[in-house]
């Protein structure tokens, strides 16, 4: 299982939404798409 998510596993409601879809697989990964915390900054 792939999960995309722009900031992460943030809320207590998300992590254990996420354990139950996770249980059936073997795999996971989470890619976090677009933090603002770790974004990096453009100097111009």
């Amino acid at each position: 299982m792939l999960v995309l998510c722009s900031n992460g596993l943030s809320s207590e409601n998300l992590i254990k939404s996420m354990r139950k879809r996770i249980k059936k697989c073997s795999t996971a990964a989470v890619v976090v798409t677009a933090d603002n915390e770790y974004k990096e900054k453009i100097i111009m």
